[in-house]
């Protein structure tokens, strides 16, 4: 229920304001994707959750918001890929950025809804082989994560093809002219 209140309030606040706001701060990536591939893991026991990283990766980002993203997208890889295929997170930075790839196996995303996948409240319940009526989502969890993303002055796309779909996050390690609390 909280995180559900939570995504209504930063769906607001993108419609109503400056967008979704952000305190950065130096953090380390790989220990943020750590807690939150271990949480998600606790709660899906069922699940395979593969997490590729370097021992460490320093990034000048908002960690809590990071982890909504992580949150949201390995949720989502969870939710509608395969059962029988793991979620892979895979982290990776160069100089200038950071990236993070979230994929899961089958189904693939339908071209037409490639387009409008990171749209508020479109739900991706009309791909086969979804759960159908399982989701208690409302359709503003990569509405949100593309939200963040952009806070950070980064981007994010999906790539979905030959029984694979790969969500991935670039954001730059350092930023300037963001949209912070602070």
């Amino acid at each position: 229920m909280g995180k559900l209140v939570s995504d209504l309030v930063d769906f607001t606040r993108t419609h109503l304001g400056p967008g979704i706001p952000i305190s950065p701060r130096q953090e380390n990536l790989t220990s943020l994707c750590e807690q939150v591939v271990h949480e998600l893991r606790t709660f899906n026991p069922d699940r395979v959750i593969e997490l590729r990283a370097p021992a460490s990766l320093s990034a000048f980002i908002d960690g809590g918001r990071c982890a909504q993203v992580l949150s949201n997208l390995i949720g989502n890889a969870l939710q509608y890929g395969s059962k029988e295929s793991p979620v892979t997170v895979e982290v990776s930075g160069t100089d200038d950025d950071i990236s993070i790839a979230i994929n899961n196996r089958e189904p693939v995303i339908p071209p037409d809804k490639i387009a409008s996948i990171f749209d508020p409240l479109v739900r991706l319940s009309g791909i086969e082989h979804a759960p159908p009526g399982e989701s208690t989502n409302m359709g503003i969890g990569l509405f949100t994560a593309r939200e963040i993303v952009h806070a950070h002055s980064g981007r994010i796309n999906v790539r979905s093809h030959a029984d694979q779909t790969t969500f991935t996050v670039t954001i730059p390690k350092k930023q300037k002219g963001l949209r912070c609390t602070d």
